[in-house]
Parts: C-alpha cells; structure tokens; sequence
C-alpha cells in the first residue's frame, strides 16, 4: 500500500474513476454480447424453425389437394373438369416436391426424414401418373369404373402411406420448433441470470477495490499529513516555549 501512500489525491480519485469506468464497460460488453446471441437465437427460431413448421403444413395440404383432385377424377364426365383436375395434381405434385427439397435445405437437424418423405412423394408421383392421367380422358360411368380399379390397384396404397409419413413428419417438426423455442427461452432466461451474477459481484469487487483504495490510499495520506501538521504545530508550540523562557531569562537578567 505504501504506492498508494506516495500517489497524489488527484490521481487516487482517478484511479477510482477509472476502476469503476472498467467495469461498467465490462459489463456493457458482456450484456451486449448475451442480447446478440438472444437476438440471433429468437431470429433462428422465428425465421428458419417457425416458417419451416408452416411451410411443412403447406406442403401436407398440398399432398392432401393432389389426392383429393384425384379421387375427383374418378366421378368426373367433362372435359373441362377433367383437365382441370389433371393440372391441379400436376401442379400440386410439384408444389410438394419444391417446398420438401426447400425443407430439406433449411432444416440440416431433419435432412434424413425429409429425405425419406420426398423419396416417398416422388415414388408416389411417378405411380400415380399413368392411372390419373387415364381417369383425366373417362367421361362416361364405365371408363370411371376402370380408371378407378386403376387408381386403387397403382396409386391408392403408395399414396396412403406417404400421407401418414407425411402426419407424421409434421408432428416431429412442429415438437423439434417447441423444443427450439423452449430451448431459446431457457438460454435467454440463465443469460439474465448470469447478467444479474456478474454485475453484483463485479459491483462489489470494484466497491471494494475502491473503498481499499479510499481506505489505505486518501485516508492513511490524510492521516499521515494531519500528523505531520500536528508535529510542525508541536514545533512551533515547543519553539514559542524556548522563546519566551528566552526572553523571560533575559528579562530576569536585565533587572539585575
């Protein structure tokens, strides 16, 4: 401590200053760091895990829309009907494709089971398009009939059980967002709690520091200098003692 005794109080209050300064910025920055890393977290979740969970129930009803129109093709007799239901399986056959392939590239944590499902989907697609395509050119009771056996005998099995593949992938996507969005609020919750740690004890080290500094450093210098204003009192006190038993002796001398 005998450093701190030596530094002038200027430069102790200072040293103060600028302890507490240190802190402060280090704990800014570690609070900066820990909203950045929430912020990129909850960003993860909204934009990536959120949107996939609803682009996998877009997709689910698509595949849904490419087996209703094709069971409607088996009771339909116009032409116009017809090629309206074919275009609505052709285009909803490749709406499926795109969304699991898009899928497939923003979730890597579910790349195997969406590999699987779009496996699943293009076997369906390539079963299916014979039969469909036959029960888009039927328009009387008995052509239906056939392109019905058709459709139950190539299509119907295949399809079904991608379709419960694909319930079932929806289930695990929409658990995996939960798990992501409870995991975030977990992380988010003990990164404030270590905020609130960090910042009482680094408030009461730096207080203590500051009050060693106080204690050992302004007060012991304060201390040593009333002392030496006492000594050079008593100096002068002692010397104004000698002078007047000085002139006293002179002046019993001089009356003698």
């Amino acid at each position: 401590m005998s450093v701190l005794n030596n530094l002038r109080m200027v430069l102790k209050v200072g040293l103060i200053a600028a302890l507490m300064g240190v802190v402060m910025f280090g704990l800014v920055a570690y609070m900066a760091g820990g909203l950045t890393s929430l912020d990129e977290a909850y960003s993860d979740v909204v934009k990536r895990v959120d949107t996939s969970a609803v682009l996998m129930a877009r997709t689910t009803r698509r595949a849904e829309a490419y087996r209703e129109a094709a069971f409607e093709l088996l009771t339909e007799t116009t032409d116009a009907g017809n090629a309206r239901l074919l275009k609505v399986t052709q285009d909803m056959s490749a709406q499926v494709l795109t969304g699991l392939n898009k899928l497939k590239a923003d979730l890597p944590e579910k790349t195997a089971d969406i590999g699987r499902s779009i496996d699943s989907f293009s076997k369906v697609f390539s079963a299916c398009k014979p039969s469909i395509e036959y029960a888009s050119s039927t328009t009387t009771a008995e052509e239906n009939a056939k392109a019905a056996e058709r459709v139950r005998t190539e299509c119907n099995g295949i399809l079904q059980g991608a379709m419960e593949q694909q319930v079932a992938l929806v289930d695990d996507i929409v658990a995996f967002a939960k798990t992501k969005a409870d995991t975030q609020h977990d992380g988010a919750t003990a990164q404030v709690r270590s905020a609130w740690i960090i910042s009482v004890l680094a408030g009461a080290g730096a207080i203590a520091v500051a009050l060693c500094i106080g204690i050992f450093g302004i007060a012991r210098r304060r201390r040593r200098d009333d002392g030496a204003r006492a000594r050079r009192r008593d100096r002068r006190h002692r010397a104004c003692g000698r002078r007047r038993q000085d002139d006293a002796r002179r002046e019993g001398t001089g009356r003698g």
